[in-house]
């Protein structure tokens, strides 16, 4: 009985543990884009910085859903790398960024 105790919390905390990587923006095939097709693709960047040959922009969107009475506040910021010009990596941050990247195509 406690054996298969441990199996399910075994399974319970590696299943937590899982992140789902979202729709990483559909997928990355998009990398090596230039900082121009990123832009025109999906709008100017709300901020950018520079650091040695790397650049990056930053785009947040925010907003808010009802649930169970009130409202929960929504956000999502993505942060491109480009290096040289060049698209290089990418990350997200936020609990909307699923419903964020279901609206950028950036092929």
């Amino acid at each position: 009985m406690y054996r298969f105790l441990w199996i399910f919390l075994i399974i319970a905390l590696l299943s937590s543990c899982y992140s789902r990587r979202g729709h990483r923006i559909a997928d990355d095939s998009f990398v090596g884009m230039s900082e121009e097709e990123l832009v025109t693709t999906i709008g100017p960047p709300d901020s950018y910085y520079e650091m040695g040959k790397e650049k990056y922009l930053i785009y947040n969107k925010n907003g808010s859903q009802y649930y169970a009475g009130s409202y929960i506040p929504m956000m999502c910021k993505l942060t491109f790398v480009f290096y040289r010009g060049v698209l290089d990596n990418w990350h997200y941050e936020g609990n909307m960024c699923d419903a964020v990247a279901e609206n950028i195509d950036l092929h």
